[in-house]
């Protein structure tokens, strides 16, 4: 399953949902949650949980006529949780559990798509038996510009903060320093290669190693490439048990990155693409081999979870 690094998982409390609203807006929102347990049982519920700058954008948006969507709602409950995610503590599992379903009651989705759900992804698992997982994969080395150049055009953004408290979990390491080599990262405030490609690397293979052992069943995720997305809207349509019609493929070329700082251009080509193939390669060529080889069932089973 996607893990959060063992360094970051420090905590061992939890932040409430309701403690990262306002208080009016919980008590809106409270007021739906309970209106809501008297609405017959959604029928979908899924969940894109790519890596950011994989397409979770471009996933919901695709899907925002066929399904009631949103990309990234609440993340500080998902943040402030982050670094918790992963814990094997069976007390503080039922209590994210509880948490999770208290959020997915006031959100009321059939599709929620974001890349901080991914490290949650057993525990959605285990709270919504019926749920599906949408991953859209980047291959890593271009994966890592983008994300790169994603960290730099965020520095002005009002929450930036809170988004860098996130990257911090995913990229960062205690005690983490830069090679000489790698000093333009460090001057303009980037983690180290390393520490993104290792991101990259766990996150898929957790994933695929799950899927493989049984632990997250096979049927319940559709895997695949970002690069081949229009070739794969039969198989997004059918997996969500939609018309193929009904997705928007206008929105395949949206949310671009709006500046390449080109800062991968200070080190040396060779040695990025030394490591990009080290911590990654081989995770990459089996998402290669094994997409096309992950089956799944044409119609969502029916989720009794309100």
């Amino acid at each position: 399953m996607p893990r959060a690094p063992a360094h970051s998982r420090m905590s061992q409390s939890i932040t409430p949902f309701s403690a990262t609203l306002s208080e009016r807006r919980w008590r809106r929102l409270a007021v739906r949650i309970a209106l809501r347990r008297l609405l017959p049982a959604r029928r979908r519920r899924f969940y894109c949980i790519g890596l950011p700058k994989s397409g979770t954008h471009s996933i919901e948006a695709l899907y925002s006529r066929a399904l009631r969507s949103r990309h990234e709602p609440f993340p500080r409950f998902l943040i402030e949780n982050l670094s918790i995610a992963a814990t094997e503590d069976p007390a503080l599992q039922a209590r994210l559990i509880r948490e999770l379903r208290l959020r997915d009651r006031a959100l009321y989705l059939d599709l929620e798509s974001s890349h901080l759900l991914g490290p949650y992804c057993p525990l959605l698992a285990r709270a919504f038996p019926a749920a599906r997982f949408l991953v859209p994969v980047r291959a890593p080395g271009q994966w890592l510009p983008s994300m790169i150049n994603d960290d730099l055009n965020l520095r002005g953004y009002k929450h930036y903060a809170l988004w860098r408290g996130a990257c911090a979990i995913y990229f960062g390491g205690e005690g983490q320093t830069h090679p000489a080599v790698e000093q333009p990262l460090a001057a303009a405030g980037l983690f180290t290669l390393d520490g993104y490609l290792q991101h990259w690397r766990r996150f898929h293979l957790g994933l695929l190693d799950a899927i493989e052992s049984g632990k997250l069943e096979a049927g319940r995720v559709l895997i695949f490439r970002i690069d081949q997305l229009r070739d794969t809207l039969p198989r997004l349509a059918a997996f969500a048990g939609v018309a193929a019609s009904d997705l928007d493929d206008r929105q395949l070329v949206r949310y671009r990155t709006p500046h390449d700082h080109r800062i991968l251009d200070a080190l040396p080509r060779d040695y990025v693409a030394e490591r990009v193939d080290r911590l990654c390669g081989p995770v990459w060529q089996r998402i290669v081999r094994d997409t096309e080889s992950v089956s799944f069932p044409h119609q969502p089973s029916l989720d009794r979870n309100p």
